[in-house]
């Protein structure tokens, strides 16, 4: 019933919990890196790259909940379109407690 969701509805594609890896080097080591992505859709002009979390946004929690996973949505849409070869325009959190969408910069 989120609001994500039924704009993930509408797109040309849509993928739940769609895994990926790929090989990212580290220190000057590469290193594979494996995860899930939790809601992807393509709207035509790139795809959209949302993570599920169930943390509470309660009491000014947001900004500092953002600045915390920000660099693992940055991995996922950096692991995407490595893999696919196509644009990730958007990554946001949807935090399931409130129903709160939130683009990630």
């Amino acid at each position: 019933a989120s609001k994500i969701w039924a704009r993930a509805s509408r797109a040309r594609k849509m993928l739940a919990e769609a895994p990926f890896e790929f090989v990212r080097e580290v220190e000057g080591r590469e290193v594979l890196l494996r995860g899930s992505v939790d809601l992807a859709f393509d709207e035509g002009d790139g795809w959209v790259l949302v993570d599920y979390k169930t943390d509470s946004t309660e009491d000014g929690r947001l900004q500092g909940l953002v600045d915390h996973y920000a660099p693992q949505l940055k991995l996922y849409a950096e692991a995407w379109q490595q893999a696919s070869g196509e644009k990730v325009k958007e990554i946001g959190l949807n935090f399931t407690g409130s129903g709160l969408y939130t683009i990630v910069d």
